[in-house]
């Protein structure tokens, strides 16, 4: 899977693609204007549900170690939620197992085996047991919520994390700001994304 935000492509038209796999799909929207890819992905839970997914790869892997530390885990983790809200609120969702306004979970991609981080949401009580089923799903209003969820929860995630840093102590490891720098100028992309998700399958 790839990051959710591809801000140095430059594609030339206005596009979305849709490009199945045996473990999920991959929804591309290409922009022109402002330029960049951002991506979308659909994994099958079960016959009748979904998770509905933005990449983040290994972006909060330093994390783990802090939050798990029996003695300071719980004053990473007000930290966490004073400097980054967004972020802050959707680990507490994944921690609560409540994940349809949006979580931050560590899953198994399929591609490599590998673990990463994606912002996700579950839509089930679903058919997509045909190619006609699975279009009209993706057309359905419940489907745009979802995109609008973990897609704008992404995009507002680096704001706020390209925007703000965290008072870690001296022996703390950084989130890898760096990495997340080079998208922050591409975020008019998210406004490209949400409005025109009701054109996901038609353009």
């Amino acid at each position: 899977m790839k990051f959710f935000l591809d801000a140095e492509s430059r594609p030339g038209i206005e596009e979305t693609y849709i490009r199945p796999t045996p473990a999920y799909v991959e929804l591309q929207k290409h922009s022109v204007d402002p330029p960049g890819i951002s991506y979308i992905y659909l994994l099958f839970l079960d016959e009748h549900s979904l998770l509905v997914a933005a990449c983040w790869l290994h972006q909060f892997d330093d994390w783990s170690s802090l939050l798990e530390d029996r003695k300071m885990g719980k004053h990473y983790f007000r930290l966490i939620k004073d400097t980054y809200p967004t972020v802050g609120q959707l680990l507490d969702n994944a921690v609560n197992a409540r994940y349809s306004g949006g979580a931050l979970i560590n899953i198994e991609d399929p591609d490599d085996g590998e673990r990463k981080w994606v912002i996700g949401t579950v839509v089930g009580n679903v058919a997509f047991r045909s190619e006609e089923e699975f279009m009209s799903l993706l057309d359905s209003e419940r489907m745009m919520e979802a995109f609008v969820t973990v897609l704008g929860s992404s995009f507002v995630a680096v704001e706020e994390m390209t925007t703000r840093s965290i008072p870690w102590t001296s022996s703390a490891r950084l989130f890898g700001h760096g990495f997340l720098q080079g998208y922050r100028d591409a975020l008019p992309l998210s406004s490209v994304w949400i409005s025109r998700l009701s054109n996901l399958v038609h353009e």
